[in-house]
């Protein structure tokens, strides 16, 4: 029973679905990915209960076996080999897989694959969406989960409302709104359909899914499933109820004051003025068409930067977080920046210029 294979499509796929091997399982089979051959067809698996993945191996030419195959052992072992082919082959009897080249030859010794739990096919994908809008989409508002881990706020709410994918997550000092345009919903889908995700899960699945071409998406009662070109992701849900994002983005609605301006500028201000806050606090103050943006420190001295901007409405000062503020700057990828303000007491809209679908909220601070 024998396989051949490129070092870097196996490379990669050991890499990717060991994303899914916890480092110290309780159960020591799950140290291991499982691997799956058929002709020319392998497949690595690997679960650690809160993720699954199982990855495709193009190009192979090999035999029929399943084996577990010890996973730190086995991408350590393939990164050092020189050689663009690699040779597998499985020793039934002894339960050893056989990996080499034509300079070198090593035994790995594995694990029977009987209680291995094999990761869910999606049978009835809800929707199919953009690769990249959708790992984008994952950036923009998962950062904004709280990093507990504990509650239902660590997570991020997916929404499938008409022909929307939406994207929310919330921790009570900022938060992020995000929708993808996905076409038709599949006839079987009545209504809408949410879940959430653990926050850090959701940033792997990004990760790991091919940015060419589509992702199908399945939502279970018990679980999320993900399928890109090679790749199927099954990640479990988190329960609890998720706060309604349309209440929570209803008081922003009529704001009083607009700003826009270049985003690496109020990104570099950001910057500068961090160096002289001692509690992460910097001053906005909007004067005619410019912006100042400033901090002030008792042992550094004091920062400030001005940026010209499009002002418009009323004048405002107001004291804003400068982490979450550089955050928000950091994953735009407009050219400009919108800035809404109501009062200095009430929270901020922060948008990209050419962006009506995204929608980021951040509390002032005293």
């Amino acid at each position: 029973m024998k396989l051949k294979t490129s070092k870097a499509e196996l490379l990669k796929a050991l890499q990717t679905a060991s994303k899914a091997v916890h480092p110290k399982p309780i159960i020591p089979l799950f140290s291991n990915i499982l691997l799956e051959v058929d002709g020319d067809s392998a497949k690595l698996s690997a679960t650690n209960f809160e993720i699954s993945i199982r990855v495709n191996i193009p190009g192979v030419k090999g035999g029929k076996f399943s084996t577990c195959i010890p996973a730190k052992l086995m991408t350590e072992l393939v990164s050092t080999m020189r050689a663009e082919e690699i040779g597998l082959e499985f020793k039934s009897q002894t339960n050893e897989l056989v990996v080499k080249t034509k300079s070198n030859t090593n035994v790995v010794k594995c694990i029977a694959p009987d209680d291995f739990p094999q990761t869910p096919t999606i049978n009835k994908p809800a929707i199919k969406t953009d690769a990249i809008k959708f790992k984008k989409s994952i950036s923009r508002v998962s950062f904004c989960a709280k990093s507990d881990n504990q509650s239902v706020l660590s997570g991020v709410q997916m929404k499938i409302e008409g022909n929307k994918l939406i994207l929310f997550a919330v921790d009570g000092l900022h938060l992020s709104y995000d929708e993808t345009e996905i076409g038709k919903k599949q006839k079987f889908i009545k209504g809408d359909i949410e879940a959430v995700i653990k926050a850090d899960t959701l940033d792997t699945v990004a990760k790991i899914l091919d940015e060419n071409g589509e992702v199908a998406i399945e939502i279970t009662d018990k679980a999320i499933l993900f399928n890109s070109e090679n790749i199927v992701v099954v990640v479990q849900r988190l329960d609890g109820n998720f706060p309604p994002y349309d209440k929570l983005l209803a008081p922003i609605k009529n704001t009083e004051t607009s700003v826009i301006a270049p985003t690496l500028d109020l990104l570099q201000a950001c910057k500068v003025v961090e160096l002289f806050s001692d509690d992460n606090k910097v001053s906005f103050t909007t004067k005619g068409m410019m912006v100042e943006m400033s901090s002030t420190s008792a042992q550094r001295g004091n920062g400030k930067m001005e940026i010209v901007s499009q002002v418009s409405g009323a004048a405002i000062s107001i004291n804003l977080s400068v982490i979450y503020l550089k955050q928000f700057l950091e994953i735009c990828d407009d050219e400009e920046a919108v800035i809404e303000f109501i009062n200095p007491l009430k929270p901020v809209l922060l948008k990209m210029n050419g962006n009506k679908n995204f929608k980021h909220i951040i509390m002032p601070i005293a």
